[in-house]
């Protein structure tokens, strides 16, 4: 009878444990290669042209995407989880953004350039913009002087927040936001996809155009910020063999990586190659055994930790991705045909 009693508590104690389980539990993980995928279809209202290439989130139901537009050039777009919106961040003048980037839902940034016609010129330059949104409003952040189109934002903390991009790189420490000295080689340069590790550790990608005939290059740049100033540590000729990174930076579960042509790890103060695929422009994913690496003619790949797969998607190769975001549950591809952009969400 004690036998019988003890079986009886066991049974209900696997029981009640089985009914506490989270839902978001190993046991409800469902393997990105065995997604359904749908497509969402974003086009500006009265606009024919809506490029989106950066995006950021803090939840599947909080996700927000910038891009080109020719209807007031910059626009955005916010998914709740059931439906994308268009936002205006700034109701009046005519911008561009390229990147977004936050660390909460009510602290969220995004830069690009703003349109201005400075006085006795006769046309318009482009000038660097950063704009905050504390949860309620976006609001465009006060700048030290002009500078050109910034195409990249990240940091560590919301106190450690840095934007670069032509020829310019800005910092903002919690109070302002301060121009920074860096390296510009005599040619200029284009300061892109920012990764911050912490504090005293935040690294740069930078490239700039090289055009000597018969060759015509592009020639990358790989800065670390050290807690006081800015070095190059790597460089590299993409488009060759030799390439020994990509020029994508992204931060997946504290570990750097980098695309463009392949997919490399930064492990230690080098790069390990992971992948050679030449239409591959950027990677993302929620930890080192799911990762994604998408591209142009509409190519998706996923590793598992084993092994590379690609992907097949309901959408035509005339569509190139540009960049992924994804919790370990659901999965984000973006992408634009040159004139509609299209989200593949897979879950």
């Amino acid at each position: 009878m004690k036998k019988l009693f003890l079986i009886i508590i066991i049974a209900m104690l696997f029981s009640l444990l089985s009914c506490c389980k989270s839902p978001t539990g190993p046991d409800e993980y469902k393997d990105p290669r065995t997604y359904t995928w749908t497509i969402d279809t974003l086009l500006y209202p009265g606009s024919f042209q809506t490029n989106m290439r950066s995006i950021w989130g803090s939840s599947v139901h909080d996700l927000y995407i910038v891009g080109h537009n020719d209807r007031g050039y910059g626009k955005m777009f916010h998914f709740d989880g059931l439906k994308w919106s268009a936002i205006d961040p700034l109701p009046t003048g005519s911008i561009d953004l390229a990147s977004v980037y936050g660390f909460s839902p009510n602290d969220i940034w995004t830069v690009g350039m703003e349109y201005i016609e400075p006085p006795g010129l006769g046309y318009y330059v482009d000038s660097s913009l950063i704009i905050h949104y504390d949860g309620t409003t976006w609001k465009e952040m006060q700048l030290p002087g002009r500078g050109r189109m910034l195409q990249s934002v990240g940091g560590a903390t919301p106190n450690d927040v840095w934007a670069g991009g032509t020829n310019v790189l800005f910092h903002f420490d919690g109070v302002s936001i301060k121009h920074y000295p860096i390296y510009i080689p005599p040619q200029g340069i284009q300061l892109g996809f920012i990764v911050a590790l912490s504090t005293s550790e935040v690294y740069m990608a930078g490239y700039r155009n090289d055009v000597t005939q018969p060759l015509d290059s592009s020639f990358h740049y790989l800065y670390r910020f050290n807690g006081s100033s800015w070095d190059i540590i790597d460089s590299t000729l993409q488009g060759t063999s030799q390439a020994n990174f990509g020029p994508q930076l992204t931060l997946i579960d504290h570990q750097m990586y980098s695309a463009g042509g392949g997919v490399w790890k930064w492990i230690g103060n080098g790069w390990n190659k992971l992948f050679d695929e030449e239409w591959i422009y950027h990677v993302g994913g929620s930890s080192a055994n799911n990762l994604f690496a998408c591209g142009g003619l509409a190519t998706l790949y996923h590793y598992n930790g084993t092994d590379w797969k690609k992907l097949a998607l309901p959408i035509n190769q005339d569509v190139a991705f540009y960049t992924v975001w994804t919790d370990g549950v659901e999965a984000f591809i973006i992408g634009n045909d040159g004139y509609k952009t299209y989200i593949v969400h897979g879950k």
